[in-house]
């Protein structure tokens, strides 16, 4: 039998409470039972007025409502607040009844530029959670995987611009610059004088750590200076090299003159390669595709971190702080389900058990 004209009921008076309408495997069911989500209450009570000004947005539904759009991959806080509007899960967890107005896509920004910026409040937040997972036993610190990936730009690749783009030092290149300095006061070289932004980077290949180097070659080359780039330069002699017959295959240089580099911290990166080697490291070495580069994956796939969405550091850095955590509340729910339900199903099957053995000693004293 054919059902027909089924859209009667979408005019149709009903009651009924917005816990029944979210079934009870639900995620986000799940996530709100896995944390006690006052925490947030603590870490941001000193950034509101305690007896001044209009009420205020509640706190933890303004953090929630960018755990939903991380924790699904929704690209934008405007895409984000129009799933709010029509997903009753989404209305539950942010505590929001059906007729309850939803909050407008600025409100999270502003709070955050006005509240939040430049603070460890996200930071806290991922604290937090991974303290939760450790609580229950989820987190190995025996062995630590650390890895980096890459985050694409949410700008159009066809549309350039020549312009000159003054980046800010990293910490790393201070370091870089005091070990080379340091290399040149040991082989007796003046410091280098300022960076010049428009000269061109040195080339060149990889050697060994020596005062001279010697690679299968006729002739040694032997240490010339360090770079502004960090690396050490060995040259072999003109002089020498002009009537060797492996000339052709070894420089095409005009001056005949064969060189090397070798980055000053290359030592460091031969200690670090050595121990990969290892009987014991290698077979560590080899779970990273199953642990931080299937993270990397999983955050790119499935939560919204291939591209970018914001601008500036800060900005990012609570952004990958959120999706992290998200994950790993994410994690820390199926686990505590599935432990859950096995739990449930052990004591069912004891009781049970000890059912048939109550029923058995009374037959056996009958």
């Amino acid at each position: 039998m054919m059902t027909k004209n089924t859209d009667k009921k979408r005019e149709q008076m009903m009651m009924f409470s917005m816990d029944d309408m979210v079934p009870q495997n639900h995620m986000l069911r799940l996530i709100d039972k896995a944390i006690n989500w006052n925490f947030i209450y603590d870490l941001v009570e000193e950034k509101y007025c305690p007896d001044n000004g209009r009420p205020s947005m509640d706190p933890v539904m303004l953090i929630k409502i960018p755990f939903i759009q991380y924790l699904y991959g929704i690209k934008s806080m405007r895409q984000t607040m129009k799933e709010i509007e029509v997903n009753v899960a989404y209305r539950w967890f942010l505590g929001l009844d059906m007729l309850d107005p939803v909050p407008h896509f600025s409100t999270f920004g502003k709070n955050y530029t006005r509240r939040f910026k430049d603070t460890d409040l996200f930071e806290q937040i991922f604290s937090k959670i991974l303290e939760d997972c450790m609580k229950y036993k989820l987190v190995n610190t025996e062995q630590i995987f650390v890895d980096a990936t890459h985050v694409k730009a949410c700008a159009n690749s066809k549309k350039m611009r020549k312009r000159v783009a003054h980046e800010q030092a990293l910490w790393y290149e201070e370091e870089l610059n005091k070990e080379i300095e340091k290399d040149r006061l040991e082989h007796g070289k003046k410091p280098l004088k300022k960076k010049d932004d428009n000269q061109p980077p040195a080339s060149g290949g990889t050697g060994n750590d020596k005062d001279s180097i010697s690679e299968e070659l006729p002739e040694e080359l032997t240490y010339s200076t360090t770079n502004r780039n960090g690396y050490k330069e060995y040259k072999s002699c003109g002089e020498h090299c002009v009537e060797c017959q492996y000339l052709s295959k070894c420089t095409e240089s005009k001056d005949h003159v064969k060189l090397i580099t070798r980055h000053v911290w290359e030592e460091y990166m031969k200690v670090a390669e050595d121990i990969r080697h290892t009987i014991g490291n290698r077979q560590i070495y080899q779970l990273r595709k199953e642990t931080i580069e299937r993270i990397f994956c999983t955050a790119k796939e499935q939560h919204g971190f291939r591209y970018t969405q914001y601008v500036g550091k800060a900005r990012m850095e609570m952004k990958a702080g959120l999706t992290f955590a998200c994950m790993n509340l994410k994690k820390l729910t199926k686990i505590l389900e599935k432990r859950g339900w096995n739990t449930a199903r052990f004591l069912l099957i004891l009781k049970k058990i000890k059912r048939k053995e109550v029923l058995k000693e009374k037959w056996c004293w009958a």
